[in-house]
């Protein structure tokens, strides 16, 4: 009985720093009282912002590049300023997207205008906010391999930030 305690303890111990280590390194998700409160006022599954931030930037802070897709959700310049445009942010820079607050706030909008729970809806509208290809569908393309991925990314991110939940 006396081997079995600290053996339970040495589990216990292995298991939490396993799952701190998959959710700092593999799964991390920056910003997370932003994502609520952001993700609230725009009635959107805090869940889907997340993986989708976490899919497309893993939430790493890069500096502004000019032409190129910024910020953590990865706006192109033109698009973001016509979202700024629409959402009224006077003075708005394409290089503000470098600033968390506003790439997540473009990005809930952005999703917020489909008013859709299909997740694999959601995707596909999401993989043309920065604008069509010609001869090349983005939709089908997000429908087949990032819906996929983002499920899966929003399954394990309910596990690992419950404290995400509206």
């Amino acid at each position: 009985m006396k081997k079995i305690i600290p053996i339970m303890l040495g589990i216990l111990i292995v298991v939490t720093g396993i799952f701190f280590t998959v959710r700092t390194l593999l799964f991390p998700v920056k910003y997370q009282s932003d994502i609520k409160n952001i993700s609230s006022e725009y009635n959107i599954d805090p869940y889907v912002l997340a993986a989708i931030g976490h899919f497309e930037s893993r939430f790493d802070d890069k500096k502004y590049e000019k032409n190129s897709n910024n910020g953590i959700l990865r706006f192109s310049d033109d698009s973001s300023i016509t979202l700024a445009e629409e959402l009224d942010i006077k003075g708005f820079e394409p290089n503000d997207l470098t600033d968390e607050k506003t790439s997540l706030k473009l990005g809930a909008y952005y999703l917020s205008k489909f008013n859709s729970t299909n997740l694999s809806e959601i995707v596909q509208n999401w993989a043309i906010r920065n604008g069509e290809e010609k001869g090349f569908d983005k939709k089908e393309y997000a429908k087949k391999y990032y819906a996929p991925k983002i499920e899966k990314n929003m399954k394990i991110l309910k596990v690992l930030y419950p404290g995400l939940k509206k």
